[in-house]
């Protein structure tokens, strides 16, 4: 994922939490720091995020802050993994409808139940970096994580961009989630 969408998806987890463009450039490891101002000043003027003054949640300081001021469905920070993960209707629907939101949901999911039981620290805010770190730490098939990065990619399309998935597009969806959820379920 670039730069963009990780400062998208780490707002949107710490929602409705504010983080000051310091903290940004340091979770999420953005170098130099002035490349999260100019991303975020772009998003605040396509009214993605909202920047004011106000105490960052993250250093305790009063700086210019961003957060996203929209309620999105899914973004809470209770990661309680379903113990089955079939390629259900729930999901589905009846697959012209289907949920971006509630796949990537699941692999939020899977990705934390597995942080807690490998790792000792505190898991980053993007799902993106937990990803790849579960990845480079041998926790997560490269297939796999790629697979789930792909689907965080294209939730993140659709929910900032307002793109509408193809016909193409949801087979990728379906297949790459039927790739990670073949995967847990021989885990287990």
């Amino acid at each position: 994922m670039n730069n963009t969408d990780c400062i998208l998806e780490l707002l949107d987890t710490i929602k409705p939490n504010k983080y000051c463009d310091d903290c940004l450039s340091k979770e999420l490891n953005i170098t130099p720091r002035q490349q999260v101002n100019q991303i975020c000043n772009k998003f605040a003027k396509a009214g993605k995020i909202m920047r004011n003054n106000s105490i960052c949640d993250n250093c305790g300081k009063q700086k210019l802050s961003n957060h996203i001021g929209v309620e999105f469905p899914f973004g809470q920070k209770a990661y309680v993994l379903k113990e089955s993960i079939p390629l259900s209707k729930e999901i589905f629907g009846n697959l012209e409808e289907f949920d971006i939101e509630k796949i990537r949901t699941q692999v939020v999911h899977i990705c934390h139940k597995i942080w807690i039981e490998k790792k000792e620290d505190a898991a980053p805010h993007s799902i993106s970096s937990v990803i790849n770190i579960l990845k480079n730490d041998h926790y997560l098939p490269d297939h796999q994580a790629n697979m789930m990065l792909t689907l965080c990619s294209m939730r993140n399309e659709c929910v900032y961009d307002d793109f509408k998935l193809g016909d193409r597009e949801k087979a990728i969806v379906i297949n790459a989630w039927k790739i990670i959820s073949d995967w847990w379920g021989n885990k287990k």
